[in-house]
Protein backbone atom coordinates (compact mmCIF):
# COMPACT_ATOMS: atom_id res chain seq x y z
CA UNK A 1 0.00 0.00 0.00
CA UNK A 2 3.07 2.76 1.02
CA UNK A 3 4.44 1.72 -2.41
CA UNK A 4 1.77 2.85 -4.30
CA UNK A 5 1.22 6.09 -2.38
CA UNK A 6 4.69 6.64 -3.16
CA UNK A 7 4.42 6.15 -6.70
CA UNK A 8 1.31 7.98 -7.35
CA UNK A 9 3.43 11.06 -5.96
CA UNK A 10 5.26 13.56 -8.70
CA UNK A 11 8.72 13.01 -7.94
CA UNK A 12 10.53 15.84 -6.45
CA UNK A 13 11.09 18.37 -8.94
CA UNK A 14 15.22 17.93 -9.86
CA UNK A 15 15.10 21.33 -12.01
CA UNK A 16 14.34 23.47 -9.13
CA UNK A 17 17.15 21.52 -6.57
CA UNK A 18 20.88 22.66 -6.19
CA UNK A 19 22.01 19.14 -7.04
CA UNK A 20 20.60 18.48 -10.14
CA UNK A 21 22.76 19.56 -13.24
CA UNK A 22 22.14 19.22 -17.39
CA UNK A 23 25.24 17.09 -18.71
CA UNK A 24 25.05 18.12 -22.25
CA UNK A 25 25.22 14.13 -23.16
CA UNK A 26 22.55 13.02 -25.53
CA UNK A 27 22.20 9.79 -23.96
CA UNK A 28 22.27 10.67 -20.16
CA UNK A 29 21.46 14.26 -20.16
CA UNK A 30 20.05 14.58 -16.26
CA UNK A 31 22.60 14.41 -13.60
CA UNK A 32 22.73 14.79 -9.89
CA UNK A 33 25.45 15.46 -8.24
CA UNK A 34 25.09 13.77 -4.72
CA UNK A 35 24.11 10.27 -5.65
CA UNK A 36 26.63 10.66 -8.71
CA UNK A 37 23.75 9.69 -11.00
CA UNK A 38 23.59 10.25 -14.52
CA UNK A 39 20.66 9.29 -16.38
CA UNK A 40 18.43 9.19 -19.51
CA UNK A 41 15.60 10.02 -16.65
CA UNK A 42 15.56 12.49 -13.91
CA UNK A 43 17.18 11.35 -10.84
CA UNK A 44 14.36 11.76 -8.59
CA UNK A 45 12.66 8.93 -11.16
CA UNK A 46 15.59 7.01 -11.07
CA UNK A 47 16.11 7.04 -6.90
CA UNK A 48 12.75 6.03 -6.88
CA UNK A 49 12.67 3.60 -8.84
CA UNK A 50 16.00 2.22 -7.01
CA UNK A 51 14.62 2.50 -3.57
CA UNK A 52 11.05 3.14 -3.73
CA UNK A 53 11.25 6.46 -1.33
CA UNK A 54 11.51 10.04 -2.85
CA UNK A 55 15.01 11.53 -3.00
CA UNK A 56 16.05 12.34 0.19
CA UNK A 57 18.97 14.67 -0.76
CA UNK A 58 16.72 17.41 -2.21
CA UNK A 59 17.43 20.67 -1.69
CA UNK A 60 15.26 23.84 -3.14
CA UNK A 61 17.98 25.88 -5.35
CA UNK A 62 18.19 29.32 -4.02
CA UNK A 63 16.71 32.01 -6.27
CA UNK A 64 18.44 34.82 -8.38
CA UNK A 65 19.16 37.66 -6.73
CA UNK A 66 16.76 40.56 -8.45
CA UNK A 67 18.12 42.64 -11.85
CA UNK A 68 17.40 46.38 -11.55
CA UNK A 69 14.76 47.30 -12.86
CA UNK A 70 16.34 48.23 -16.70
CA UNK A 71 19.14 46.46 -16.26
Amino acid sequence: MLARAVESRPAPACARCRHYWVTHQPATPHGCRVFGILSARLPSVEIRMATGQDCSAFEERPAPPARPHGA
